[in-house]
């Protein structure tokens, strides 16, 4: 429903509504749903910037972690037992209207025992298009494999690889 797709969109971007959508695909186990939304006006800083910070998705990879899971931890003594094999993928396509852009995500691609964490952002014609995807492949990691969850999960709230800084 729209409604359920606002929660979404407003917790990858605060203050968004989703103006359409159009679902791609609807199965239990996977859904895809591009839509169009709105942003608030954004309110310039003292040197005439705005930032654009991602949020995680609701009910996305993040929000479905053990409370114990804890990435200030640089070692862990037992598993991280996850619900289920998981991947979400955001792909935001912005226009930039006719402000130039000063900070956007860096091309990152993390593989490991664990999982895969992508990002791409790509600079086009008034528009930037931002790419994340973030996939687990184990429902079971084990404490020696903490580092590479690690690895992914630190990525994926790293708050550079979210911003995009406008002027």
């Amino acid at each position: 429903s729209l409604a359920f797709l606002g929660r979404i969109a407003g917790s990858v971007l605060p203050g968004s509504k989703v103006t359409a959508f159009n679902p791609e695909v609807f199965e239990s186990g996977q859904v895809t749903v591009g839509f169009d939304f709105e942003m608030p006006a954004l309110t310039p800083d003292a040197l005439d910037r705005v930032g654009i910070v991602l949020g995680d998705p609701a009910g996305g990879i993040a929000s479905r972690l053990p409370s114990d899971v804890h990435l200030y931890n640089e070692h862990r003594g037992s598993p991280v037992v996850l619900p289920g094999k998981m991947t979400q993928r955001v792909k935001l396509r912005i226009k930039t209207e006719k402000r130039d852009i000063i900070h956007a995500p860096g091309a990152v691609d993390i593989d490991n025992t664990i999982g895969h964490f992508s990002m791409r952002s790509d600079k086009n014609a008034g528009w930037i298009t931002v790419d994340r995807e973030f996939s687990v492949f184990v429902t079971v990691v084990e404490a020696a494999a903490w580092p590479d969850i690690r690895a992914l999960l630190l990525e994926d709230a790293d708050t550079g690889g979210k911003t995009i800084l406008l002027k």
